[in-house]
């Protein structure tokens, strides 16, 4: 489960194509292991105002949430049904650890030292490693 928060427009341009270049690429690197990608409900940067190449990938599910199918499904259902979170810097980690999940926040270059007591996956070898811990639990 990965999810984009409500506040994405307030991150550099780099940290998020970096953030859709990491999703893709953990989804090809591990194609036994679903990956949502959830964009918030009231932002929806990735699904309405993004207009760049979306990530892809066999095992990559993105949940609009215009769409009907996942409009019903907010955080707190999707968090309950999901294996471990990767966010970026939101009250979704706080809310995966509160409801007993694995999580990490991607921060790359940004400081984040109220969440340092969660893992803070600052390049790629982070969500690897991050996700190898996860599926192996």
């Amino acid at each position: 489960m990965v999810f984009e928060n409500l506040h994405w427009t307030r991150y550099p341009v780099e940290y998020r194509d970096r953030f859709l270049a990491d999703v893709e690429a953990a989804a090809k690197t591990f194609p036994d292991a679903t990956f949502l990608l959830k964009p918030h409900h009231t932002g929806r940067w990735l699904t309405w105002r993004y207009k760049g190449r979306l990530p892809a990938a066999p095992n990559l599910i993105i949940a609009d949430p215009k769409n009907p199918i996942w409009e019903p499904y907010t955080a707190p259902s999707l968090i309950k049904a999901a294996d471990a979170v990767i966010t970026t810097p939101s009250t979704t980690a706080l809310d995966s650890i509160c409801m007993g999940k694995k999580a990490a926040v991607v921060a790359y270059d940004l400081p984040l030292p109220l969440y340092a007591p969660l893992p803070i996956i600052r390049d790629f070898l982070g969500w690897e490693k991050f996700i190898r811990q996860a599926v192996s639990e």
